[in-house]
């Protein structure tokens, strides 16, 4: 949604069905995050903080976006959403780091990346 506003498209707005979408998904992995307890190690347990952390950023990052697409006859802020965004994606790294078999997945080799 975010990209769809800079590029100054008209369906960028904080009802879109994308944006719904995306915060039911994210609900539903919020609440998985929350219902886990992690096991007495101390690394998984920061694992698990880091999730935490990743999915309240990222609870942030999608509230700002419904603020600030929202604003009628106003620019929106795009960095109210990219910082905490940038802050979900610094836990899950430090989460992917907490334990081994946990890494982060990098899409620039996938069907869906652009080369340009």
């Amino acid at each position: 949604m975010l990209v769809l506003y800079a590029t100054g498209a008209k369906t960028a707005a904080p009802d879109h069905p994308l944006l719904t979408t995306a915060s039911q998904l994210f609900a539903q992995a919020s609440d998985a995050v929350e219902r886990v307890r992690p096991l007495v190690s101390e690394r998984a347990r920061r694992h698990h903080d880091e999730l935490a952390h990743a999915a309240a950023a990222l609870g942030d990052a999608l509230a700002a976006t419904r603020v600030e697409l929202g604003k009628p006859g106003v620019t929106a802020d795009l960095d109210a959403a990219l910082a905490p965004l940038r802050h979900a994606y610094d836990s899950l790294q430090r989460a992917a780091s907490a334990l081994p078999g946990f890494q982060m997945v990098s899409f620039d080799q996938a069907c869906c990346s652009v080369r340009l």
